[in-house]
């Protein structure tokens, strides 16, 4: 068996600017894409009228699925790495506060589905707990609604029917990203702010002397 891993007493402050930058990208992009379904919707109209094939249409909103997909890897990466080294950190400061999920869930917890609905959620939570002394925690419950709002609801109409074909789909489809771009914002702020009390606390815990251990405390 391998020996356990050392924790990397050193606060992910770069990592943390890093998913704040990205996710601040990713709810900018997602706001230029309710704003091109909008633009989509006049732009189908007008096809309609000059007899024109809206299908053939290449819009704002159809630019921004292109970036979209890479922008979501790319804050996913950023995401889990400064998550990793911020659990390392939790463990070296708080070891009696219980991790639930072992290290891989960092990284997997996120695709496995049913477990995606939750596991990140745990995960953000025990790095917060054994981090952040009570009373200055970052509430976590409404960024992770936010976030699962961002990701589920545009799900069902990001394939099948072409969507500039259809006026009633196309409405559907400017209020849903409407929405997502709304979630994407309150969630985005409220992850960022989750990131950067959770830095702050490792930054100030790293300074002072290694912790005594502490009594196990369980998940809640």
């Amino acid at each position: 068996m391998l020996p356990p891993r050392s924790p990397a007493r050193i606060a992910p402050t770069g990592l943390a600017a890093a998913t704040v930058a990205l996710t601040g990208v990713v709810a900018l992009t997602q706001v230029i894409r309710a704003l091109g379904a909008v633009e989509a919707r006049r732009l189908h109209e007008a096809a309609v009228e000059i007899g024109a094939d809206p299908a053939m249409l290449t819009t704002t909103y159809d630019r921004t699925a292109w970036v979209m997909g890479p922008l979501l890897v790319a804050a996913w990466v950023v995401g889990c790495l400064w998550l990793q080294r911020a659990r390392d950190n939790a463990q070296a400061i708080s070891p009696g506060v219980r991790q639930r999920r072992q290290r891989a869930w960092i990284w997997f917890g996120w695709w496995v589905p049913f477990a995606n609905l939750f596991v990140p959620y745990q995960l953000v939570k025990d790095v917060q707990r054994a981090s952040v002394p009570p009373g200055r925690e970052a509430g976590l419950g409404w960024w992770w609604a936010a976030w699962l709002v961002f990701l589920v609801l545009p799900m069902p109409i990001s394939g099948g029917e072409d969507w500039q074909e259809s006026p009633d789909l196309i409405d559907l489809v400017v209020t849903v990203e409407g929405v997502a771009a709304v979630a994407a914002l309150v969630g985005g702020a409220l992850w960022c702010r989750a990131v950067l009390r959770i830095t702050g606390g490792q930054e100030e815990a790293l300074r002072g002397p290694a912790p005594a251990p502490q009594p196990l405390l369980g998940g809640g």
